[in-house]
């Protein structure tokens, strides 16, 4: 189908892009009206191949849900290309259907029950994860046989120790034994090709799946962070303190307080908190504070006064003593 439909929208493509080679005739020469340039009749053409992509667009859609984080590390090194990844991919998959729970397990029956293979899937989850578990083993045989290989190679002391080596691994090619001598790096790559074999199609066909779930999945829980504010630090505000006395008794008739206050508009954006020897002042939209205290003398709380001059970006106080009787 997949063919078809690849040569059908093709078709469709050359020919409205106009693309199409027109072929002359042989009886004569090229005359304009010859040829039909009207290209509306393939605009129907490809219809069906949508509608099909959309039905199974709607299938995948349906085996979506949550994915452990397991799978999703495992496709990543799916798409690495590199065997060594694939191999733990697979490790990962199957650990991740084991600790998925019943609704994971769930889901990867409906995945391989929706397949379109019936002879390599049977729609069980035991049978999918039987075959995990198979790779699995085969996998860390030959991560094993790797190991020793390169720690064999670690032991070589001469030329032809490592030479011998290459040998036994099956490299034959003199131009890639050469290379490895001096390149590690390029050795290791070596007797990975050689150990390890070609990937299931069973296991490809099954992470497949498992990778339809996690598209949908990650669309899912994509959710958008919310940005942190920071708000600025209070700060001390610029004040100044003036004592009243009676001129002709000496006696404190009280202090005003001049504090700077630029930016407030208002005298309800200012909080005044007087207590008996302490006051206190902050005016929030600009982050400002004064605490004051203690007087000598105690204040009045039901005597103050508070003044704001906007223009000047000042507020000012006024605080009296308690008469006492």
């Amino acid at each position: 189908m997949s063919s078809t439909l690849g040569s059908v929208l093709i078709s469709h493509t050359r020919r409205g892009n106009r693309e199409c080679r027109l072929r002359p005739r042989r009886n004569g020469t090229k005359r304009e009206g010859q040829y039909n340039l009207n290209y509306s009749r393939f605009d129907d053409v490809g219809e069906e191949s949508r509608e099909e992509a959309s039905q199974e667009g709607g299938e995948k859609a349906a085996i979506a849900g949550h994915v452990p984080p397991e799978l999703k590390e495992a496709l990543r090194l799916m798409e690495s290309g590199d065997p060594t990844a694939k191999k733990r991919a697979n490790e990962l998959a199957l650990l991740a259907v084991e600790r998925g729970g019943p609704e994971i397990r769930k889901r990867f029956e409906e995945a391989l029950a929706l397949s379109t293979d019936a002879t390599n899937q049977d729609g069980s989850i035991k049978a999918a994860s039987s075959i995990l578990k198979k790779k699995l083993d085969a996998t860390r045989e030959e991560l094993k046989a790797i190991d020793e290989k390169i720690e064999a190679a670690r032991r070589c002391t001469t030329p032809e120790d490592f030479f011998e080596l290459l040998k036994e691994s099956g490299i034959q090619d003199k131009g890639d034994i050469q290379r490895a001598i001096g390149d590690p790096q390029f050795f290791s790559e070596l007797i990975n090709r050689r150990t390890l074999p070609k990937e299931d199609p069973k296991v490809a066909k099954i992470l497949n799946l498992v990778e339809e779930c996690t598209e949908s999945q990650e669309a899912a829980e994509t959710v958008p962070m919310r940005e942190k504010t920071i708000e600025p630090a209070w700060q001390q505000a610029d004040h100044t303190v003036q004592y009243l006395t009676d001129e002709k008794t000496g006696k404190m008739r009280g202090a005003c307080i001049t504090v700077d206050v630029s930016g407030i508009k208002s005298i309800e954006d200012v909080e005044l908190d007087v207590s008996k020897c302490y006051i206190r002042i902050r005016a929030t939209p600009i982050r400002k504070v004064l605490n004051l205290g203690p007087f000598n003398f105690e204040l009045n709380i039901d005597t103050v006064e508070a003044k704001l001059r906007r223009k000047h970006g000042k507020l000012l106080v006024t605080v009296r003593p308690r008469m006492r009787d």
